[in-house]
């Protein structure tokens, strides 16, 4: 299920999930590190890819650094600095060294992407004067060994996530996952993308939680098609729309969206079910995570209780799933529920804001003992707000 791929060459997937490396990616991380602008560990261990990158960016002149510089304040004017989720994003659709050129028409790029026309040339001019071919050339077989020490767990999981759902012996021909292993990542970064049919992951080889992050976005993979195929079933929890939007603390695409947020809830319910919590632990987990505005995460986790019992594959049992809802019952009990909602009057929570109210949540949860959700936090504010937050990271 999972393949090395031999070339680590872009789009080279021998099947529907593949651990691969990017010259790419490689590249784009290491421009913003030349510029100043990618925070990262000060490498401890000699002949690491970061050392590596470090020698090849010393010798670049002050101009050439300029240069960089200059396009990313012109990418992101008033900016505290340039999201490297917009960069990682350009580099999924970037054809290999040394010519860079995006791989899709312009009126197709991702919508993050749009605005970087220049970028291309740039990076073609770029990775010859720091000689990024001799460099990548070197760290290559350091990627290759991270690979290859990943995917035993990886095709585990993967395998363990197939079963629950008995989805077993499905093809999803056309459709593709790649799970990108970046040394240059910032090692609290978990960058997931899906482009159509072709999903990704951008992770640190020692990520904080790699299995959960390559499993969150599997199980997307899995589920997205599935439930967008009963969408219409799914249109009387239209009426449970109001009362995601009042939730400050939901990503803005769930409450404009509640498809994705019925199907992000999904995910995390299956997350849950996996992880074979005990009640209270449970409870907790729902509690604070509906607080947060995930709305259907209750129903789902229950309703799965009743999955596990019977035979047929989750694409057979999704529509008893939805029916099983009861929208006005569920409707009077959310609006009487806590909600982190939005006053009247007073804008969404800034991202500094979100974090240091997930801390505080994280510290609770350290006081009292439960590790794991305090990581869980902890690793959100990483994930969603700052990869290298101090506080998140301390």
């Amino acid at each position: 299920m999972v393949a090395i791929a031999p070339g680590l060459a872009w789009g080279q997937a021998a099947s529907e999930v593949t651990l691969d490396a990017s010259p790419q990616l490689f590249t784009v991380l290491a421009a913003l590190r030349a510029a100043g602008e990618a925070r990262a560990p000060r490498p401890t261990e000699p002949g690491s890819v970061w050392q590596k990158v470090d020698a090849a960016l010393a010798v670049l002149g002050p101009d050439d650094v300029a240069r960089l510089q200059a396009f990313f304040e012109r990418s992101h004017p008033g900016a505290s600095g340039p999201d490297v989720n917009h960069y990682i994003s350009a580099a999924l659709v970037l054809g290999p060294p040394p010519e860079f050129g995006f791989v899709v028409p312009p009126d197709q790029l991702p919508q993050d992407v749009y605005g970087l026309e220049g970028f291309p040339s740039l990076l073609r001019d770029f990775y010859a004067r720091a000689g990024l071919d001799r460099v990548w050339g070197e760290a290559r077989p350091l990627y290759e060994q991270a690979i290859a020490e990943r995917q035993a767990e990886v095709a585990r999981m993967l395998l363990e996530s197939r079963t629950y759902l008995r989805l077993m012996g499905e093809s999803t021909p056309g459709r593709s996952y790649v799970i990108y292993l970046e040394w240059l990542a910032p090692p609290g970064l978990t960058s997931a993308r899906s482009y159509g049919d072709s999903y990704f992951l951008v992770i640190h080889p020692r990520g904080a939680d790699f299995l959960g992050a390559v499993r969150h976005q599997y199980l997307h993979f899995l589920l997205d098609p599935i439930a967008a195929k009963y969408a219409e079933e799914m249109s009387p929890w239209m009426e449970l729309k109001p009362v995601a939007e009042q939730a400050a603390r939901l990503p803005t695409p769930f409450r404009r969206d509640l498809l994705l947020l019925a199907t992000e809830c999904l995910v995390q319910a299956a997350e849950l079910r996996l992880r074979g919590l005990n009640p209270a632990d449970a409870a907790t987990e729902l509690d604070a995570r509906e607080r947060e505005g995930y709305l259907f995460l209750r129903h789902f986790y229950h309703a799965l209780t009743l999955f596990e019992q019977a035979r047929p594959s989750m694409r057979l049992f999704f529509p008893e799933l939805v029916r099983d809802l009861d929208v006005g019952r569920e409707k009077a009990r959310l609006q009487r529920a806590v909600l982190e909602a939005v006053p009247p009057g007073e804008s969404l929570a800034s991202a500094e804001e979100t974090a240091r109210r997930t801390l505080a949540v994280a510290e609770s949860y350290l006081t009292a003992g439960n590790y794991a959700a305090a990581r869980e936090r902890l690793e959100r504010i990483l994930r969603d707000v700052d990869p290298n937050h101090p506080g998140a990271f301390y």
